[in-house]
């Protein structure tokens, strides 16, 4: 989609602005001619030259279709990026710093976004753009699957938990909850019946206590 232009964007203006940043940060072997720039400049808004561009500036209605800036930027950059490759002005460039540039140059001073975004803080909508830009990126991205060995198991059986316990079903559990009055295990219980009593005078049972007091 192209960006509309307005008769004030070419004299002096939005465009030419635009033209002279692509000039100045271009990241060729060799220095662009302001008009060179304008060209590039144009294909990036999607008109075929310089040419095209200026036949088609007109004053456009408040209603007017654009393309965001979050999809523009990235037209900035694949465009730019066939110049560089394509037509020999560059073999190897950092690509992050490209990108960087690009969300750095001033599109609010194009009338259409200057318009609809109602102020010229280009640090701000370009900030914007830039995360709206990551978002979009990394919800694209298909999440790696987990890979785990052929015998991997989530979780372990009840045979595997009791030798790790020492806990085995076929024992009771006075086999491994320590004989002590405090933990459960009335002492009272013996063949001894002398045994008991002494026991039972001691560590009383609690089927014999009743509101503190023993039997």
């Amino acid at each position: 989609m192209r960006v509309p232009i307005f008769p004030q964007d070419l004299e002096n203006g939005g465009f030419t602005r635009l033209a002279k940043r692509l000039k100045r940060d271009w990241l060729g072997t060799r220095p662009l001619r302001l008009s060179e720039a304008q060209e590039i400049l144009s294909h990036c808004l999607g008109y075929s030259s310089y040419h095209d561009v200026a036949q088609s500036a007109e004053i456009h209605n408040d209603d007017v279709d654009f393309p965001p800036l979050q999809s523009l930027t990235v037209e900035f950059l694949q465009t730019i990026c066939a110049e560089l490759y394509e037509n020999g002005h560059c073999k190897v460039f950092d690509l992050g710093e490209l990108q960087e540039t690009i969300y750095n140059w001033p599109f609010l001073l194009l009338r259409v976004y200057r318009n609809h975004y109602g102020h010229s803080n280009n640090y701000i909508v370009n900030q914007s753009v830039k995360a709206a830009n990551i978002e979009t990126f990394l919800t694209s991205q298909t999440p790696r699957p987990e890979h785990h060995p052929k015998d991997y198991k989530i979780g372990f059986s009840s045979e595997q938990l009791q030798p790790m316990t020492e806990h085995h079903d076929h024992l009771s559990s006075s086999a491994y909850i320590p004989r002590h009055p405090r933990m459960g295990v009335c002492p009272n219980n013996g063949p001894d019946e002398t045994v008991q009593g002494l026991r039972a005078a001691q560590y009383p049972c609690i089927d014999s206590v009743s509101l503190g007091k023993t039997n």
